[in-house]
C-alpha cells in the first residue's frame, strides 16, 4: 500500500513513470528495497519506461 501511493506520488511530479516498483527481498522474503522509476523528461519517456520494464524483468528472474 504503501509502495503504491509512492509510487502515484512520483507519477505528479515526473512526466512518467514504471508502473510497479521494483522489490527486492531477502532470503526469507521479506522486502528490504523499494526500486521507483521515475522520468523526467517527457522526450524520454518511451525509451526510460522500456529501461524500466526489462530492468523489472531481470529483478524478477535474479529472484
Amino acid at each position: 500500500m504503501i509502495a503504491r501511493y509512492f509510487n502515484d506520488r512520483l507519477k505528479t511530479m515526473f512526466a512518467d513513470g514504471a508502473a510497479e516498483p521494483g522489490v527486492l527481498r531477502n532470503s526469507s522474503k521479506n522486502p528490504l528495497y523499494m526500486l521507483c522509476f521515475a522520468v523526467g523528461n517527457e522526450q524520454g519517456t518511451a525509451i526510460a519506461l522500456r529501461i524500466a520494464k526489462i530492468a523489472n524483468h531481470i529483478l524478477k528472474e535474479a529472484r
